[in-house]
């Protein structure tokens, strides 16, 4: 039964570009389990002058894609102007629900004035909560103003809320609000405990770039811990060391040093799960900060996912997910500690590796979407 239309809009890149699109499909799927359809409209940046036309992507959904913007004029209109969204919009009938991720404050504040006269509800899916970042003072003050605008009041006035942290889950209390973590369609299962082979194989993988993992610290405690090569190995994906170093230059000498560090450069993301499997435990270094805390890593729930456990600091609500599945370990007081602890382990038990299946958050996604 086909309950309606919903649309999911902001600055995700289908299919598979990043974090973002991964969130926005897998909810998708559960709300088109629920009895919707679903139609996306993100941004792409290697489509140009190609914004009319949708496309298929997987899930049997429809996609529309904004080109990327770039310049000044370019960003100001993506951040204020929302012709290009009411155009594609009003194209479906029976909308039920317009869906807003991460959306800048000013292009947000429309959209609700928009669906209010089209009695559509509006509904915020927030995963950050973003810091005045920025390479100059202009920049740092308009992310901190959009950031302030849209967390602290348009999130209050929308119809519904979708939030990825406890954190935020909190903060929106008394709102209409739904805690929601990243989720995925599909998992392997953990059903028997792994013996583990020195070396003992640690994954980083992902951005370090976007400023929230700490790599620097991860290979500086590696380097400082002591441990044996043919104890422990540290292996990088997701860039390589030449890009590592451009930023880090001070660590030529320690990677210079450290014969078990490997940087294993990009890679497909279809290729991730199996790198994860051949490796004993992920690593996630991420300070204790706001932006941390009222984020969830999706590396995490991609590790889980595929049976291999997590290595952590204890940042957000990743620790009572270790703690009541067993999925990982941690880092209590440092990662030498925990490394050296790692090391004395023979074996890693098995765990629920079905924690963030999409089929089971339907119930609480039905809270809203009824």
């Amino acid at each position: 039964m086909n309950k309606g239309t919903v649309i999911y809009i902001g600055g995700f890149q289908l299919p598979d570009k990043n974090a973002a699109a991964h969130r926005v499909l897998n909810n998708g799927l559960v709300l088109k389990e629920i009895g919707y359809k679903m139609v996306y409209i993100g941004v792409s940046k290697i489509k140009d002058n190609n914004d009319l036309y949708p496309y298929d992507v997987k899930h049997g959904f429809t996609a529309w894609d904004r080109s990327y913007p770039s310049g000044i004029l370019s960003w100001l209109k993506y951040l204020i102007n929302i012709d290009y969204y009411v155009n594609i919009i009003e194209k479906y009938s029976n909308i039920k629900y317009i869906i807003c991720y991460n959306f800048p404050s000013l292009a947000l504040s429309k959209i609700i004035r928009y669906c209010k006269k089209r009695n559509i509800s509006v509904v915020s899916d927030i995963t950050e909560w973003y810091g005045a970042q920025g390479e100059n003072m202009v920049t740092k003050i308009i992310k901190g103003v959009d950031s302030f605008y849209r967390m602290r009041i348009l999130n209050k006035k929308v119809n519904h809320l979708i939030v990825i942290s406890e954190f935020l889950e909190k903060y929106y209390s008394k709102q209409s609000v739904i805690k929601i973590p990243p989720l995925v369609s599909q998992y392997n299962n953990c059903n028997k405990s792994k013996p583990l082979k020195y070396p003992i194989k640690l994954l980083y993988f992902g951005n370090p770039g976007l400023k929230k993992d700490r790599l620097d610290i991860i290979i500086d405690d590696f380097y400082r811990s002591g441990i044996d090569e043919k104890q422990v190995a540290l292996n990088i994906l997701g860039l390589d060391k030449k890009v590592f170093l451009e930023k880090n230059s001070s660590f030529k000498h320690i990677l210079q040093v450290l014969s078990n560090v490997h940087f294993l450069g990009k890679v497909e993301h279809s290729k991730v799960a199996e790198i994860l499997e051949e490796n004993d435990y992920s690593i996630i270094v991420r300070k204790n900060n706001i932006v941390n805390n009222a984020g969830f890593p999706t590396k995490f729930v991609e590790s889980v996912s595929n049976c291999t456990p997590v290595i952590t600091t204890d940042v957000g609500e990743v620790k009572s997910y270790v703690e009541r599945y067993n999925c990982g370990l941690i880092i209590e007081e440092n990662i030498k500690k925990t490394l050296k602890n790692v090391s004395k382990i023979d074996k890693i038990d098995a765990f629920d590796s079905s924690i963030f299946y999409y089929k089971k958050y339907i119930h609480i996604f039905e809270l809203i979407f009824r």
